[in-house]
């Protein structure tokens, strides 16, 4: 991943054991502005970038994996390459509400 930057944080359980891992992708941006590493939800591109380095799985071992998954991405094809005990987080507009996050986990029936 060449123009993509991923930070990986460990999730611990209630006894202190690692649980899974929450990962944010980040794109070097060439903008003069000082924000140059904004944290991007999961989208089609980040998926591509993924794809082509051998996929979420070599990435993200075999513990469950948290994500900030963009809306688009859960109404395109990017679900699919998602590593299966994944639980993500994704951003919906709701009338008169504003943005609030909604967890899903996929995999669960």
């Amino acid at each position: 991943m060449s123009t993509y930057y991923v930070h990986k944080e460990p999730v611990f359980d209630k006894k202190r054991s690692l649980f899974g891992n929450e990962f944010l992708f980040r794109k070097h941006a060439s903008s003069g502005n000082g924000m140059g590493w904004p944290v991007l939800s999961v989208d089609e591109e980040v998926v591509s970038a993924l794809s082509s380095e051998g996929g979420f799985e070599s990435l993200v071992g075999s513990k469950p994996v948290f994500l900030s998954l963009d809306v688009a991405a859960v109404k395109g094809h990017a679900l699919a390459f998602l590593p299966r005990d994944s639980i993500f987080q994704v951003p919906v507009h709701r009338k008169g509400k504003g943005r609030r996050p909604w967890d899903h986990r996929r995999g669960c029936p």
